[in-house]
């Protein structure tokens, strides 16, 4: 069955990693840059086991993905009804591996560099650590853009933060629409309404992430204070200018 590509904006794409989080050798990722960064997030399927053979593939990773989506939407009707917050949890409660280290998913002072790998997304799942951020801690934001607003800014209170790491997600749709028999491609697929997501912490340090080529933009970097840290979102790209833009941001703390 065709499955139109620009639609992937909006989906959550898996990759595919062993128990360490090192990516397996055949798990493809998009590696040029000016394009979204897919996948959005890795999670186990080297060896794993069933019950008539031991096998590996993304077919068996993007189940686990498949399988925590379903719990959370279990756990709380508001991920349930509303797909960019689950997406932005996901992400930013995702896990950053030893074999990631190397990668650049951390947020770097004066670069608005989105904090993410090509090959890793945003890391590893990590199921527990998302009911953590958003069902016990409720670590989250949602809301919109009208057709002529441009900024937001929220303040949070995030206690025992120092000496740990924080990230932060914003996530939200891109519009397309798919003309007639979706197995042939005929995607309307409108320019990206252009979000970037800013975190400034109780000192005034900056970090920002304003990758122009993707509907999610990514902070991550290791906090030295605890106390009100502001998150800014702004709308500098107005492609659907005559439609309303719901987002969604997260936060989680390592």
């Amino acid at each position: 069955m065709g499955v139109p590509t620009n639609t992937s904006y909006n989906a959550i794409v898996v990759g595919n990693c062993n128990n360490d989080g090192v990516i397996a050798s055949n798990s493809s990722y998009i590696s040029e840059g000016n394009v979204n960064y897919k996948p959005d997030i890795v999670a186990p399927g080297v060896d794993i086991r069933t019950p008539f053979d031991t096998d590996s593939g993304t077919l068996f990773a993007a189940p686990m993905v498949t399988s925590a989506v379903i719990q959370l939407s279990q756990a709380s009707p508001i991920l349930a009804a509303n797909p960019t917050l689950m997406k932005s949890l996901l992400l930013s409660s995702s896990t950053i591996t030893s074999s990631m280290q190397s990668e650049p998913m951390y947020s770097v002072v004066s670069s608005d560099a989105i904090a993410l790998s090509r090959q890793y997304g945003a890391g590893r799942l990590s199921l527990t650590k998302a009911y953590e951020s958003f069902v016990t801690k409720g670590n989250y934001i949602t809301s919109s853009f009208s057709s002529n607003s441009t900024g937001a800014i929220f303040s949070r209170n995030i206690t025992r933060a120092a000496n740990k790491t924080l990230r932060f997600c914003l996530t939200w749709d891109k519009y397309n629409t798919v003309n007639g028999e979706h197995t042939g491609n005929n995607v309307n697929s409108p320019a990206l309404d252009n979000l970037s997501l800013s975190v400034v912490t109780p000192s005034g340090i900056t970090y920002t992430s304003n990758y122009l080529y993707d509907n999610k933009q990514v902070i991550t970097f290791e906090a030295t204070e605890s106390g009100y840290y502001s998150i800014r979102v702004y709308r500098e790209g107005t492609a659907n200018s005559n439609n309303a833009v719901d987002y969604s941001i997260t936060y989680s703390v390592y």
